[in-house]
């Protein structure tokens, strides 16, 4: 996303990038779909290159195209720029973001149909954490009925570097505001 938002501050650069991208989506997925006969092709990672790629090889060569989002960084990677025609989506949150970022992109999207289907990793740790009495939270990490917690999901260092820097921040601006956070 950062890095179409810093190309749109040049034009030229941005309207050669959009067409190496496209130049590339006619040469990569063609020797994918070349001599195949594919009914439709689902993309997970939709704003990834690759899956940019197919997707634009896709539309090419009047392949149905459908999108499900694994994670919601997934989602913002930055505008698309092939057209799905089914987006199979999490919740409000990404129709919004589709209605008022994408849409606002590429107005091709328009005849793209979408449907909120909720997401199985979300769905499951709701499912958990409500059987998860607050009390033995509370008494597992120490915390007190007047306190709040912080719960900050991680990924492994090597994929996702600096969150241990970022966790180290947000504890400085809890000290540094005397907060009564865990």
């Amino acid at each position: 996303m950062f890095f179409y938002a810093a190309l749109k501050h040049y034009p030229f650069i941005y309207k050669l990038f959009i067409r190496i991208v496209r130049k590339l989506s006619t040469i990569y997925p063609n020797k994918i779909f070349k001599n195949q006969a594919y009914e439709f092709v689902v993309l997970t990672h939709m704003t990834d290159l690759e899956c940019t790629l197919i997707g634009l090889g896709a539309n090419k060569n009047g392949i149905p195209v459908i999108t499900v989002t694994l994670g919601l960084d997934n989602y913002r990677h930055g505008p698309l720029l092939y057209v799905p025609d089914l987006m199979l989506l999490w919740g409000d949150e990404q129709v919004y973001e589709f209605n008022n970022y994408h849409l606002s992109h590429n107005e091709e999207l328009k005849r793209t149909e979408y449907e909120t289907i909720g997401s199985l990793i979300h769905d499951l740790y709701l499912e958990r954490i409500d059987k998860i009495p607050q009390s033995s939270i509370n008494k597992k990490y120490s915390i007190d009925e007047n306190e709040s917690f912080i719960l900050v999901p991680a990924m492994i260092e090597e994929m996702l570097p600096s969150q241990k820097s970022l966790c180290e921040i947000i504890i400085d601006f809890i000290k540094l505001h005397n907060l009564n956070i865990k």
